[in-house]
């Protein structure tokens, strides 16, 4: 992508999602079934900036860090594969937080990647919005049934959680699930793959104009997850299904059976490194989505929290070390947290007037992402620094970059983010030669 080209952010659909949770909130017995359809989470508006964004007109913005620290690893076996994914898949699990959830940022680098090296579909869709919580606008599911739910940060759970970090538990033994990509723009599927606890078996396959589909199921033995395979394309489906216990629904995985990119987000408001650490099987799940290459953006919560910087190393490292145990043939790329503010009070009384300070442990944590990539050859995205460094939080405030709540950004911050993310994520996996690029710590 040229960094002289000027994009034009025409967003007319405004953008919601939840304040970010740090790990010590929000333990809520949520146990009681209510209707699919209600909401049950506080939201924060995200300001939809319409504008035109010259990537240059940024002057705080380094240019020259936008590259991917290597660290010594070679990426020459996924560099063939992307390169040549038009004759085969490429599959990417982005994995991090409130960051990632709206899908808005991910959103942007998935349509990017997709239109340059080929559509592989939409990849996996959570029931965000069934559990109470936000979800991205591209797509919708909804159970013709109450539910109760879980989300991985709200405890005690209720239902179980797996990889995806939610679980909806309808109440009706027989239910429909419908599956939709048309609400902002469709996502073609042939494929899909249904995640769940508990036995569930499908009886129906229609479209959402009542027409049958045919379709043919693979049951894997572990129950964790059914895949369905369609006899054509669709942007949306309704699922007849039945359970004969109680069956939990996490996610869906969506596959157009086209050649090209394949692009997963598993984003969770809320979570750390320690959180999908205390998920058992969270690698393992990661698994089931093939990937080729494993991206983890987290640190932005953890950075809220009293975590040492040897305890967050060893957080770190025992979730490299599982993605890497369970997924051998897959690179791992990690990104450091930008600069973010927190609001204090001077007074007891939430009355008293508000001031915000910097978040500090954001680059104490992101030096020590620098030093684990070091120490262990996994490439980094430092993302601190590109988008500014130290006083960055300031000056995206002043360019309406920054949300009010000055942890998440506003739709064209997202979008800004997007587009330097994939300019440094294709240049390496595009170039011919890698430049093995390692930048200080402050």
């Amino acid at each position: 992508m040229n960094l002289k080209a000027v994009i034009l952010f025409l967003m007319l659909t405004v953008r919601f999602f939840p304040a970010a949770q740090l790990p010590v909130d929000s333990l809520v017995n949520d146990s009681n079934y209510i209707d699919s359809d209600t909401l049950r989470e506080g939201f924060v508006t995200i300001e939809n900036i319409v504008k035109e964004v010259d990537l240059n007109a940024f002057d705080f913005i380094h240019h020259a860090a936008n590259v991917i620290q290597m660290n010594g690893d070679d990426w020459t076996e996924i560099k063939h594969l992307y390169q040549n994914s038009h004759d085969g898949n490429f599959s990417i699990v982005h994995i991090g937080d409130s960051h990632l959830q709206a899908d808005i940022a991910t959103g942007h680098v998935r349509a990017l990647l997709q239109q340059e090296h080929g559509d592989g579909g939409r990849g996996l869709i959570v029931p965000f919005r069934l559990a109470g919580t936000n979800e991205p606008v591209d797509y919708r599911m909804t159970i013709n049934s109450k539910v109760k739910s879980s989300k991985l940060l709200k405890k005690p759970w209720v239902t179980p959680v797996n990889f995806c970090g939610i679980g909806v538990t309808p109440a009706n033994k027989n239910f429909e699930l419908i599956v939709d990509t048309e609400p902002h723009g469709e996502s073609l599927f042939k494929f899909i793959r249904i995640y769940h606890s508990g036995k569930l078996k499908i009886s129906g396959v229609r479209d959402l104009e009542d027409r049958s589909m045919e379709y043919w199921i693979d049951l894997m033995p572990d129950d964790n997850y059914t895949d369905v395979f369609l006899s054509r394309m669709t942007p949306s489906l309704k699922l007849s299904l039945s359970t004969d216990d109680s069956a939990t629904i996490h996610g869906v995985m969506l596959s157009s059976e086209e050649n090209g990119i394949i692009y997963h987000v598993i984003g969770n408001n809320g979570a750390c490194y320690s959180t999908y650490n205390a998920l058992a099987d969270f690698s393992s799940g990661v698994s089931t989505l093939y990937p080729d290459l494993i991206i983890v953006s987290l640190g932005t919560n953890d950075a809220f929290g009293k975590l040492s910087s040897e305890d967050f190393y060893k957080e770190v490292d025992r979730l490299v070390t599982s993605l890497k145990k369970e997924n051998p043939e897959s690179k791992i790329l990690l990104t450091t947290p930008k600069e973010c503010q927190r609001g204090v009070r001077k007074g007891k009384s939430r009355k008293s007037p508000k001031t915000y300070v910097v978040v500090e442990n954001c680059h104490k944590l992101r030096n020590v992402l620098l030093k684990y990539g070091r120490d262990h050859k996994i490439p980094v995205y430092d993302w601190f620094e590109v988008a500014g460094g130290d006083g960055a939080s300031d000056l995206w405030i002043e360019n309406s970059l920054l949300n009010k709540d000055r942890v998440h950004n506003t739709v064209a911050g997202y979008e800004l983010a997007a587009i330097l993310f994939h300019s440094a994520l294709d240049r390496a996996l595009s170039s011919s030669l890698l430049v093995d690029v390692a930048l200080k710590d402050d």
